[in-house]
């Protein structure tokens, strides 16, 4: 009896190592892993603000008599710098004439000229219309001249009356389209220029700090008369005034320039 218990004690032992053998429990453990965030978008960069209309204006001069005088102003740029343009017809002889407005680049004795409008003489010049145009793309410095039948009538200066007569861009000479003919510096900076009366008054940044330039009225020839100095501060600003009652009816422009040249030219940009 007792050998049977025994043997079944030992059967039982042997029975339940091999359930608990096949009984055991393996398991797998799975890893969710989160999907790869997609790359974050890059910023949108920010548009620089558009530049400050350059509102060029400048007299209208009649140029053949032997006293210059203005009639009507020119502008450009007035709301942008997209080089539109208006004036006021000028009529200097027969009805039946055809008159052409040109503008003719800085320095350059008054070749290379850009055809803008063409227009004709009508009976009633008493209303005359406004003549619109659009300079091409550049950044341009110069004049502008009415032609007919190939004769310089008018053209475009400061003014020798009491209120605004001239304003426009001061632009870096290098930057000028086309160039200019003739030595420029390399710098930089911009600014504006504006005449009232006899007196114009410049301002720039971004000029070589603590430099000094001559002041100048320059012909499309490249003759230029002196009308004083202009000095730049430790950061480069420029704020000067100079009196130009000599220059009235002198067809040209305004410049500054030092021992490398013309640095700025005054013009207006249109992009």
């Amino acid at each position: 009896m007792s050998r049977n218990l025994s043997f079944l004690a030992t059967l039982f032992t042997v029975a339940s190592l091999l359930i608990a053998a096949g009984c055991g429990t393996s398991s797998k453990t799975t890893t969710n892993q989160s999907p790869t965030p997609p790359p974050a978008p890059s910023p949108t960069p920010t548009p620089a603000p558009p530049a400050a209309p350059d509102n060029f204006y400048a007299m209208m001069y009649e140029v053949i008599v032997r006293n210059p005088i203005p009639w009507k102003p020119i502008v450009v740029d007035t709301t942008a710098n997209d080089g539109a343009g208006s004036m006021e017809a000028i009529y200097e002889s027969p009805l039946t004439e055809t008159y052409t407005l040109q503008f003719c680049p800085f320095a350059k004795g008054f070749q290379e000229c850009m055809d803008l409008a063409t227009y004709s003489g009508q009976q009633d010049q008493n209303t005359p219309p406004t003549i619109t145009f659009t300079v091409p793309k550049g950044n341009w410095a110069g004049a502008f001249q009415i032609v007919a039948l190939g004769t310089q009538d008018d053209a475009s200066s400061i003014g020798n009356v009491p209120e605004l007569n001239f304003r426009a861009a001061m632009l870096a000479a290098a930057t000028l389209t086309g160039g200019t003919n003739t030595p420029v510096g390399a710098e930089t900076g911009s600014g504006t220029i504006e005449t009232t009366g006899f007196t114009t008054t410049i301002k720039i940044s971004g000029a070589k700090p603590n430099n000094s330039y001559k002041v100048q009225f320059c012909t499309l020839y490249n003759s230029c008369n002196d009308l004083g100095t202009a000095t730049s501060n430790g950061t480069g600003d420029i704020s000067a005034s100079v009196d130009t009652r000599t220059q009235s009816g002198i067809i040209g422009t305004f410049a500054l320039s030092d021992a490398a040249g013309f640095e700025y030219v005054a013009g207006f940009r249109v992009q």
